[in-house]
C-alpha cells in the first residue's frame, strides 16, 4: 500500500513513489526532477486520471523556520502583481505533513496515460472547429484512459459549440471530480453559466477554486470581471477589498493589475443606482395601472444593466397587461435557463398564460414542460406574476388559478409521455393553490 508522504519521517530520497492528499485528489511523487535552490522539484501523478499536469516544489525549510514563513508571506503579492501580465508563472502555495509546496504547472505531456497521439488528433479537429469529429476524437481517448481529465474539459468545449450546454456541464464537473485543483476546469463552467444568464452562479463557480487557493490572481481578475460588468456591487466591493488584503505589496502598493477596477467599480455603482430607480419608477407606475409608461421604465432600464433579469421580467408584466403578450414565448424560449432561478421562473408562468391568451398553444405547451421538468416541489414552482414588490426584489405571484385553466387545455395536445408530466405538473399546481388558499 502507498504511504503517504510525511516529510516529519521520510527523507528525500524516500519521496518518489509516496502519496500526497489535495482538496481530495491524490497524486503520486515522481523521480526527482531537480533540485532549485531552496526546493526539491519533483512532477506529480493524479492517481485517477495517471495525467501529470503540475510540478511540486518541495522546500527545504521546514513548515514555521523563518525561511518557509517568508517564503509564505512574500509569494502572494507577487502573484497578483506579475501573474496576470505573464511575468511569473501560476504557483499555489499548500502545507502537507512536514513541507511547504509551491504547486506549479507542468507542459511536459509523454507519460502513456495522456494518450498524446490521441489527444493531438482531437486537438487537430478542434482546431479546423470540426467540433462532432472532435468530440468523438475524445471519445478514442476515452477508451484509452477513461479518467483523463483534460480530454473531458476538451470535449466539453466542443459539446458546448454544438450547442449541447447540459452534456458539456456533466463533463467539465466529472473532470473537476478527478482533478480539483485545475483551476481553468472552474474557469470553463463558470463561463458556460454567464452564456446562461447566470452571472450568480458563475461568480459562485469561481469562488470554489478561491475557496481552494485564495491567492489565485487570474480567478480573481474573472470575478471581479464579472461582478463589475453585470452590477453585483457588493461582490466587487468585497473581491476588491480581498485582493487588496492579498496582493498588496509590501510597500503599501495595491496591485497595479486590478487598479483599474476602482473605477469601473464606481461606474457600476452608478449604473445600478440608475436601474434601481427606474425600477421604483416603474412600481409606481403599475401601482397606478399606468402600464405604458411603466413599460417605458422597464425598457429603460433594460438599457442600462446587463444584470436585468427583473427588468425584463417587468417588461413581460407590462405588455400581459397591455395585451401585447404574443411575443413574450419567444422571447422566453429562446433563452430557457436563464429563467431557472427562483426569482425569475415566473416569467414563464407568465408565458405559458400569454401564449395561450394568444392561441400559441404548442408554445403554451413547452413552456409548461418546461417548469415540469425544472420543478417538483409546489413550494417552489412559479406562478403568474404581477408587479415589482420592491427594489430589486422578488416578484409578488398571483395565484395558481390562471395556469390550471390553461393546463386543461394543454392536456388536449399531449402525447401519452407529455400528458404524464403536466398531469404531475397540475398536481403540484392544485397543491401550491391550496397552500395560497388558506
Amino acid at each position: 500500500m502507498t504511504k503517504i508522504l510525511d516529510m516529519n519521517i521520510h527523507g528525500v530520497e524516500e519521496i518518489p513513489g509516496k502519496l500526497m492528499e489535495l482538496n481530495g485528489a491524490q497524486y503520486i511523487f515522481q523521480e526527482l526532477l531537480g533540485e532549485g535552490g531552496e526546493k526539491f522539484v519533483y512532477p506529480i501523478k493524479n492517481k485517477k486520471s495517471g495525467l501529470i499536469l503540475y510540478i511540486a516544489k518541495i522546500l527545504k525549510s521546514k513548515p514555521g523556520s523563518p525561511r518557509a514563513e517568508e517564503s509564505i508571506s512574500s509569494l502572494p503579492w507577487k502573484l497578483f502583481a506579475l501573474v496576470i501580465p505573464k511575468l511569473i508563472l501560476y504557483t499555489e502555495i499548500h502545507e502537507i505533513p512536514g513541507a511547504i509546496i509551491h504547486l506549479q504547472p507542468y507542459g511536459v505531456q509523454e507519460n502513456p496515460e495522456y494518450c498524446r497521439e490521441l489527444m493531438d488528433a482531437a486537438f487537430e479537429f478542434q482546431k479546423k472547429q470540426q467540433w462532432v469529429k472532435a468530440a468523438n476524437a475524445f471519445d478514442a481517448v476515452f477508451k484509452s484512459n477513461p479518467n483523463h481529465s483534460m480530454a473531458m474539459l476538451n470535449k466539453a468545449v466542443s459539446l458546448i459549440n454544438q450547442g449541447d450546454v447540459e452534456s458539456a456541464i456533466g463533463l467539465i464537473q466529472s473532470s473537476i471530480s478527478i482533478e480539483p485543483n485545475y483551476p481553468e476546469a472552474y474557469r470553463l463552467l463558470s463561463s458556460i453559466s454567464l452564456q446562461l444568464g447566470h452571472p450568480e452562479a458563475a461568480i459562485a463557480t469561481l469562488m470554489r477554486t478561491l475557496d481552494r487557493f485564495n491567492c489565485d490572481a487570474e480567478t480573481w481578475e474573472a470575478l471581479l470581471n464579472i461582478a463589475i460588468d453585470y452590477d453585483l456591487v457588493e461582490v466587487a466591493q468585497h473581491a476588491l477589498e480581498e485582493v487588496g488584503q492579498l496582493g498588496t505589496r509590501p510597500s503599501g502598493e495595491f496591485p497595479m493589475p486590478f487598479v483599474h477596477f476602482k473605477d469601473s467599480l464606481k461606474q457600476s455603482i452608478s449604473r445600478r443606482k440608475e436601474y434601481d430607480d427606474l425600477l421604483i419608477k416603474a412600481l409606481s407606475a403599475q401601482m397606478n395601472n399606468s402600464w405604458e409608461e411603466a413599460l417605458a421604465f422597464c425598457d429603460r432600464a433594460l438599457s442600462i444593466s446587463k444584470n436585468n433579469g427583473l427588468a425584463v421580467l417587468n417588461h413581460f408584466v407590462c405588455k400581459y397587461h397591455l395585451g401585447k403578450g404574443g411575443d413574450i414565448a419567444d422571447d422566453l424560449i429562446s433563452n430557457l435557463p436563464r429563467w431557472n432561478n427562483v426569482e425569475l421562473a415566473s416569467a414563464v408562468a407568465l408565458g405559458v398564460l400569454c401564449s395561450h391568451l394568444a392561441n400559441m398553444p404548442e408554445r403554451s405547451k413547452r413552456l409548461a414542460l418546461w417548469i415540469a421538468e425544472e420543478y417538483s416541489n409546489h413550494v417552489d414552482i412559479p406562478a403568474v406574476p404581477v408587479g415589482i414588490a420592491d427594489q430589486s426584489r422578488i416578484l409578488e405571484a398571483r395565484s395558481s388559478k390562471p395556469i390550471l385553466d390553461v393546463i386543461d387545455y394543454i392536456e388536449e395536445i399531449c402525447t401519452e409521455k407529455e400528458a404524464e408530466q403536466i398531469a404531475h405538473l397540475k398536481a403540484l399546481y392544485i397543491k401550491r393553490e391550496k397552500e395560497f388558499s388558506k
